[in-house]
């Protein structure tokens, strides 16, 4: 039997975070834990995700942080361009960015594409 894939979500927002989690789970991934801020991401007590799903303006601080302390591939979800991400993939494993705005019922494709990745 498959398991599903499991994703932490990274949202500050917690109604954006229900909406993405109900849509994530209607695609048939598992959400292993929902944190409002990157630095939560390493203190998590729950099973262990694939993915982080961020929703973040990506800074150098940010990427360091991540780079030292979150070992799991990211999809990045931002208002940020692709190129101003993809900066920062020499420190950050990026799967996939998700621009905003996003139609949260579409969100289903580039999770799988960041998955297949994998």
């Amino acid at each position: 039997m498959r398991t599903k894939n499991k994703i932490l979500l990274v949202e500050n927002d917690m109604i954006r975070a229900k909406n993405l989690r109900l849509a994530l789970e209607n695609a048939g991934y598992e959400i292993t834990d929902i944190v409002p801020y990157i630095i939560n991401a390493i203190n998590t007590d729950k099973q262990t995700p694939d993915v982080v799903v961020l929703d973040a303006y990506i800074t150098e601080h940010i990427a360091d942080f991540i780079s030292k302390y979150v070992k799991f591939p990211m999809i990045i979800i931002s208002e940020q361009y692709e190129k101003e991400i993809y900066r920062y993939s020499e420190k950050i494993r990026i799967l996939s960015v998700i621009q905003k705005p996003y139609n949260i019922y579409d969100i289903k494709i580039p999770v799988d594409i960041a998955f297949n990745k994998l």
